[in-house]
């Protein structure tokens, strides 16, 4: 009885949420399956801690979701220059595809990440229901009038951070749910030769590894989530 009264209190709390839309606008946000991270990556069997060998062109990699706390290696920076996208992004970066049913906004807030997508480069990338973007980690991290560069070493180890929430169209200020992804530079087998002036002949990689290290609900959504969990579990 009385997650029945939960249910039905958290029920009205989204209804007032939602009397604001158009009333032609269906949303469908479900709490087990609601903003969907996905990247091309290398088969499972591809060990992150040995120096990672592809073959451009030939090595193929699969289009998967991103589960939490779980570190995947992605396809190299430029691998996917063949990647059909329909024009919609520039394949030669790190390729992401999201999906919600809603407003997605992708930032790195730390500007190491330059985002790609239709043209548009930038720091923050927004879209609406889904699409690719295409992420660069950054060398050069920033220019200005008097210092031509600022060098970010994109080298092994390196870390970078992208923020993704996921918004009803209606409201653009609070975000339903919070992710963040942790991409780690990773020892590159085709580039250990490699010596140039961005990377000061330090060893250079392609290559990192993505983790989907928090994925947050709203706290209505919470509520939802520890009661359904409840059910599965009587």
């Amino acid at each position: 009885m009385k997650k029945i009264i939960i249910v039905l209190w958290i029920s009205i709390v989204l209804m007032n949420f939602s009397s604001c839309t158009n009333e032609n606008q269906e949303y469908n946000y479900t709490i087990k399956d609601a903003l969907k991270i996905s990247a091309y990556l290398f088969d499972e069997s591809v060990n992150m801690n040995e120096p990672i060998y592809y073959d451009f062109g030939i090595t193929e990699y699969n289009l998967e979701r991103l589960k939490i706390n779980d570190a995947r290696i992605m396809a190299p920076q430029g691998e996917m220059c063949t990647l059909e996208t329909g024009g919609v992004i520039s394949p030669f970066g790190l390729v992401l595809f999201l999906e919600f049913d809603g407003i997605i906004k992708v930032m790195c807030e730390n500007e190491d990440v330059r985002l790609e997508r239709s043209g548009i480069s930038d720091y923050e990338m927004q879209l609406a229901i889904e699409g690719y973007v295409s992420a660069y980690p950054l060398r050069v991290k920033k220019f200005n009038e008097n210092d031509f560069a600022t060098i970010s070493e994109f080298i092994p180890g390196t870390e970078y951070y992208l923020n993704v929430n996921a918004y009803r169209f209606d409201n653009e200020e609070s975000p339903i749910i919070r992710a963040q992804l942790k991409l780690v530079a990773l020892e590159d087998a085709m580039c250990d030769d490699v010596e140039n002036f961005w990377n000061d002949g330090k060893p250079s990689s392609r290559c990192v590894s993505i983790e989907l290290i928090s994925y947050e609900y709203s706290d209505v959504y919470i509520i939802l989530d520890e009661i359904w969990d409840d059910d599965d579990d009587e």
